[in-house]
């Protein structure tokens, strides 16, 4: 294996993680938040670092196929509710975290879930690109 494939095998080891973390339940989130001092919108960054911008290093390494891509980008979708308006972006997210099964967080949660189950297939399952 060489340096390129390492670095995105590693990184979509990471979307595998915040995915996980995203599919976790409140109690599960809020206590990596408290763990990591940080606010709940930590949880969407730390997944938009790994998403779609990084399809085409996944993409080239035969990392993922379309049902990987369409599972993330749904998260992505979901994650994005609400950034478009900056000054209620902070309301959205904490005040829908704050009580935890805010149909927002229900939503992302059932979403991430999804994805994990799609990002987790064996490589056997995927489409040869």
């Amino acid at each position: 294996m060489d340096d390129d494939e390492r670095q995105a095998t590693d990184v979509f080891a990471r979307l595998i993680r915040v995915t996980r973390m995203l599919a976790s339940s409140a109690e599960v989130q809020t206590a990596y938040l408290d763990e990591i001092n940080t606010g709940v919108d930590e949880l969407r960054l730390e997944f938009l670092d790994v998403g779609s911008d990084l399809f085409p290093l996944y993409k080239a390494h035969g990392l993922i196929d379309h049902l990987d891509e369409e599972a993330v980008s749904a998260v992505e979708r979901q994650l994005n509710i609400g950034v478009g308006d900056p000054e209620h972006y902070q309301e959205f997210f904490y005040n829908w975290f704050r009580s935890k099964n805010h149909s927002f967080w229900v939503e992302t949660r059932r979403l991430a879930k999804i994805a994990l189950n799609v990002l987790t297939r064996p490589q056997s399952e995927r489409e040869t690109l």
